[in-house]
């Protein structure tokens, strides 16, 4: 499959096409980094649940000094409504900085709890 990287018309998002049989696939890639309260609140398995309600694909890990870092990938609608929904957090969090960027990691499929990093 050929992938062609392009940017997105709002600074900060990267597209990421790829052509499958005669569709042409148009998604983003956003690396999210959550400072606050964010650990040991049940954070990673509250942004899996999300991430499958809308369906974005990428992973959640904890990182050593205390904030939590997700890659999310999809479609640019979903992707924004992942990140808006990480700004509010689960019940217990309590978020202090959302700093969300393009990344051109690719994504796994599905979306996935990572070990600390």
């Amino acid at each position: 499959m050929a992938i062609a990287v392009a940017r997105a018309r709002r600074p900060g998002v990267l597209r990421v096409c790829g052509r499958k049989g005669s569709k042409v696939e148009m998604q983003v890639v956003q690396r999210v980094y959550v400072s606050g309260k964010v650990q040991n609140i049940g954070f990673r398995d509250w942004a899996v649940r999300r991430a499958r309600d809308f369906g974005v694909a990428g992973w959640v890990r904890n990182l050593r000094d205390g904030r939590v870092e997700l890659l999310i990938a999809g479609e640019e609608d979903a992707v924004d409504a992942m990140v808006e929904a990480v700004r509010e957090g689960p019940e217990k969090a309590r978020i202090d900085n959302v700093e969300a960027r393009a990344d051109q990691e690719r994504a796994p499929k599905g979306f996935t709890k990572r070990f600390t990093a």
